[in-house]
């Protein structure tokens, strides 16, 4: 479950602002699950480039994860992006900068797409397959002006 926009994959100072960093674009990933009962809460921007790429992470640990429901959220304000899990606060940052640049909502599987995090899905034990990823309901808010 994650937020993306093209731009946080260059290096460019889209906002004019004379710096290339997280304002000009960022990735932010609400709910990354390369193991079970582990959600990696991520951000990325100037992913292009491996010497100006940043990330800032926070892991946290599910207990009983294959019970019930979870509500993932997260709070994207000029200042700073908090992540929830279950209404209770995860993460809070302003890692890279706070995007400035609209994101498009994602919900994908991405399973052995060549990436080294997400494990190679012909080496999970057959009985713990097909795996699903179910989601209930989705809100997006618009936060309103604070003046």
């Amino acid at each position: 479950m994650w937020l993306f926009c093209d731009e946080s994959m260059d290096t460019l100072d889209h906002n004019g602002d004379g710096k290339a960093d997280g304002k000009d674009g960022a990735e932010l990933d609400m709910m990354e699950c390369p193991e079970p009962g582990t959600v990696y809460q991520v951000i990325h921007w100037n992913s292009s480039d491996p010497l100006m790429h940043g990330n800032a992470m926070k892991f946290y640990s599910f207990k009983d994860y294959e019970e019930g429901w979870f509500l993932i959220s997260l709070l994207w304000t000029e200042d700073e992006y908090i992540f929830y899990v279950n209404g209770q606060e995860s993460w809070r940052t302003d890692a890279g900068g706070i995007s400035e640049i609209p994101s498009k909502l994602i919900f994908s599987d991405e399973v052995n797409n060549g990436q080294a995090w997400g494990g190679d899905i012909t080496k999970v034990d057959p009985q713990n397959l097909p795996d699903r990823f179910e989601i209930d309901f989705v809100r997006v808010y618009e936060l309103a002006d604070r003046e």
